[in-house]
């Protein structure tokens, strides 16, 4: 039950809508008939659920708060505050609402999230003009940080940088290979660091 838990992101509604379907579904077919279709517990229950509880939420963010959840999800995992005011400039007013509405989580080490199960409706409703003004933005943040950490002297805090942001570096790479392809000349300084990212585990 607490793997359930976990898995629709402690969403109180989403808990006990889940919670109802093991009565004829074991816990992981459940897992993954959720996994595959999230509207999975909307439907169930006569269209009241997590998804409508979320296009609820959404349709009562501004703008702002609209553009800012779309272009987190450039992040493959997690985000600090500092990456999060570089890449998607979001007033401290929107960020506050974010993680208020439960959307966002701000965790103990001070990274932020955003729960797979959200991140899946995200998908689905956001603005794809703002989520690729994001990717970009986040490639070149995250190669840009890639070069900061090749100019310090300290091996073992280089090492743990890396390990603590293989998710976003190994996505950025990705993602300038991806815009390279489409414009051959861009990123000359790329070449020099994929090695690096690939070489590092976590």
């Amino acid at each position: 039950m607490l793997k359930l838990m976990r898995f629709v992101g402690g969403l109180p509604l989403a808990i006990i809508l889940a919670a109802a379907l093991l009565r004829s579904v074991a816990l992981p077919d459940l897992l993954e008939i959720i996994r595959v279709d999230p509207g999975v517990l909307d439907r169930a229950h006569g269209g009241v659920g997590p998804r409508t509880v979320f296009q609820h939420t959404w349709t009562h963010l501004d703008a702002d708060a609209r553009r800012v959840l779309s272009g987190f999800t450039a992040f493959p995992e997690t985000a600090t505050r500092d990456a999060l005011t570089v890449i998607l400039e979001p007033s401290w007013e929107t960020l506050r609402n974010l993680v208020d509405s439960g959307v966002l989580r701000l965790r103990a080490d001070g990274r932020y999230e955003m729960h797979p199960l959200v991140r899946t409706f995200v998908n689905l409703e956001c603005d794809q003009r703002s989520l690729e003004t994001a990717v970009k933005r986040h490639a070149e943040y995250f190669l840009d940080f890639l070069e900061n950490l090749e100019r310090r002297q300290e091996p073992d805090a280089v090492t743990h940088q890396l390990r603590l942001e293989i998710d976003n570096l190994l996505s950025a790479l990705t993602a300038l290979w991806q815009f390279r392809e489409r414009q051959p000349n861009s990123y000359p300084r790329l070449d020099a660091r994929a090695p690096r990212v690939a070489t590092t585990r976590v």
